[in-house]
């Protein structure tokens, strides 16, 4: 989750809104950055991928990587949602619910 919040922080512009919401085996973290263009939304959890306008940033392409690992090994996923008007990133984990 830290990785997910500290992404948005970092590509959000100064002043923006990240917007953090869950429940049950699920979360959702979107924020007023650019985005992640539909096509390189799967190459984004790849390990050393970094989208071209990041480059310059600091970061080593890990983070997303280590994401969808810790979650798939908790039996979940994480993808890139469709963000709602007017927002950039949206990212959606879930994860099974156990009683």
């Amino acid at each position: 989750m830290l990785n997910v919040l500290d992404n948005a922080v970092k590509f959000a512009p100064p002043g923006s809104t990240v917007r953090v919401r869950g429940g049950p085996g699920r979360l959702t973290v979107t924020d007023q950055g650019p985005g992640a263009p539909a096509g390189n939304r799967e190459q984004a959890f790849a390990r050393f991928w970094r989208a071209p306008e990041s480059r310059a940033l600091p970061g080593s392409g890990l983070g997303l990587a280590i994401v969808a690992n810790t979650v798939a090994a908790h039996g979940g996923t994480v993808r890139f949602a469709d963000p709602p008007p007017g927002w950039g990133a949206c990212v959606h984990i879930e994860l099974p619910v156990r009683p």
